[in-house]
């Protein structure tokens, strides 16, 4: 049951490290969205405003 349940943590591990990087990354993309988004209204803003 040991060297079972070691078998299994070790191949479900680097799928959890995996699925970190992957909200991470997501986080990272939204966050980058986000801010390009935020600057394109302002630009738009500013230049309506003008």
């Amino acid at each position: 049951m040991n060297e079972r349940s070691m078998q299994t943590f070790a191949r479900s591990h680097p799928e959890l490290i995996a699925r970190l990087q992957v909200i991470v990354l997501a986080i990272q993309i939204a966050a980058t969205v986000s801010l390009g988004v935020g600057a394109v209204a302002a630009l738009v803003l500013i230049l309506t405003s003008v």
